[in-house]
This record gives structure tokens, sequence and C-alpha cells, in this order.
């Protein structure tokens, strides 16, 4: 890949980390208006957004590793499929209180159960934006990655391009697009950028199968007992530093949440307190993202 299309999908990628974050706020604002808490909302969505994230990376990216001259345009089917959920976010939202709202005198006494019933449902609404989400960096980091020599760096870029962005979402749905232009214009704007980042993906996907040379001639010059090598399983050692990597996550997540609810006993917002902790965790991680690809 010509190194201006990998600049270009850097920035496409920066372009959906502020879209991905600007839901992520929208969402817990809707939340708030179903649980009534922003803290309940802020937790559940970030539940749902992390799920999600981890199931559309491991399902894409085992189709991603045998489908490399399909990922750009795989990607960009993503990003405008979550333009779209985004567009009908209002009337998923509504379907989903139709659901919850006439168990409500049932479980009167059982506000536990209620909040269950509440969590189940919205987080398995928002686990299909979340999925969507997920596969893109699988699909990108395929597309762009030469060989095994450039993995760290060409991954790498594209995650802190990425949490850049979405610290960028972050702040701009926080303190200007929903103060400014409400909570449905956000959301749309969002969707916008979206297709925009999926529509730049397809384009430039079309033009490296121009650039692409001839097919070779068919298989008759392959060895005959030619075989693609199966994967190997994942090692012991492979398995505990995944592991690691998985209580690293848990204990991330659990230090922004509480770090909101810190943050909200100061600014005397819990929205507000959520989107600065988001911003600000988001801006480190891009920037130790950027400096450990140059030491990697």
């Amino acid at each position: 890949m010509p190194s201006r299309m990998r600049t270009l999908l850097l920035w496409v990628f920066f372009l959906s980390g502020a879209a991905s974050l600007v839901y992520e706020i929208a969402w817990v604002r809707r939340l708030s208006l179903v649980f009534g808490s922003s803290t309940l909302a802020a937790s559940t969505a970030l539940a749902a957004l992390m799920g999600g994230l981890a199931l559309g990376a491991y399902v894409v990216g085992r189709y991603a590793d045998s489908h490399a001259d399909r990922a750009l345009r795989v990607y960009g089917s993503l990003e405008i499929g979550l333009a779209l959920f985004a567009l009908a976010t209002p009337a998923i939202f509504q379907a989903v209180a139709s659901l919850y709202l006439p168990l409500a005198p049932r479980l009167e006494g059982s506000p536990q159960a209620f909040f269950a019933v509440q969590f189940l449902l919205a987080g398995a609404v928002l686990l299909v934006p979340a999925a969507l989400m997920g596969g893109t960096l699988p699909l990108l980091a395929r597309a762009v990655t030469g060989s095994a020599d450039d993995l760290a760096r060409r991954i790498g870029a594209l995650y802190a391009a990425n949490t850049l962005g979405a610290g960028l979402g972050a702040a701009a749905a926080n303190y200007c697009l929903l103060p400014l232009w409400g909570l449905r214009a956000s959301e749309v704007a969002a969707a916008a950028a979206s297709a925009g980042a999926g529509l730049a993906a397809l384009a430039i996907g079309r033009q490296l199968l121009a650039l692409a040379p001839e097919a070779p001639a068919p298989a008759a010059a392959l060895p005959e007992a030619a075989e693609v090598p199966a994967p190997e399983p994942f090692s012991p050692a492979s398995r505990m530093l995944l592991a690691g990597a998985a209580l690293s996550g848990f204990a991330a997540m659990a230090c922004e949440v509480s770090w909101s609810r810190v943050l909200a006993l100061v600014l005397g917002s819990s929205v507000y307190s959520f989107g600065l902790t988001v911003l600000v965790f988001l801006i480190g991680l891009a920037a130790g993202g950027a400096l450990f690809t140059r030491l990697a």
C-alpha cells in the first residue's frame, strides 16, 4: 500500500474514533433517562461498549486474517452500518422502553430485578454498534500491514490515531455538540462522520484494486501438494499474557467509573464528570500508544 494511502487511512480512523465517542456520550445521556442515574447509565454504556468491542474484534479478526483483499470493503460497510444504527437510535430506544415499561408495576417491589431487565435490554441493543466498532481495527490493521516486521508500528499508529480522535470526539460531544446542538443533532453529526469514514475507505479500496498487478496464472504453477499450514494454537505463555491484559482492562474500566464519581463531587454533575474522565483517559491512551509504538 502506498504511504499516502496509509496516511489517509490514519485520518479515516481518527474520524471514526471521534464519531465513536460522540456515540458513547450520547448513549450515556439517553441511558440516564432510562435508569434515572448517570452513574448507572455510564456503567451500562461502558459494559456494552467494551463487550461489543471485544466481540467484534474477535469475530472480525478471524475473518480479516483470511480476507485481506476485502478488508477495506468490509471496514467501509461496518462504518456505514454504524451510521445507520445511529440514525435509528431514537426508534430503537423507544422500542426497548416499550419492552421494559410494562414490567414496572409487576416489579415495583423489586427494583433490583427491574434494573437487571433494563440493563440486559439496553446492553443488548448497544452491543450491536459496539461490535461493529470492534471489528474496525483488525480490518484496517490487516489492510495496512505488509509484513510481521512492521506489525507493531502499523497497529500502534492506527490505535493512537483512533484513540486521539476518540478524545477529540469526547471533548466535542461533552462541551460543544450536546450543549449547543442537542442530543439528536449530535448523533446525526456523528453518523455523518462514520459514513464519511466508510465511504473514504471504500474509495481507497477501489484505488488499491486499480493499482494491484494482474492476477497470476491459475494454479498450474503451484506444487500439487502445497497446503496452507494450520494456525498454531496459543501457547500457555501467550494465554497468560492475554489473561493479564484482561485483568488490566478490568482495572482500567473500574478506575474510569470510580474517577468519574469522584469528579462528580468537584464538578457537581456526573454527566460532565464522566465526559471529562473519558477525555483524559483517551488522551493518555493515545499518548501512550504513540510513544510505545516508537519504542516497539
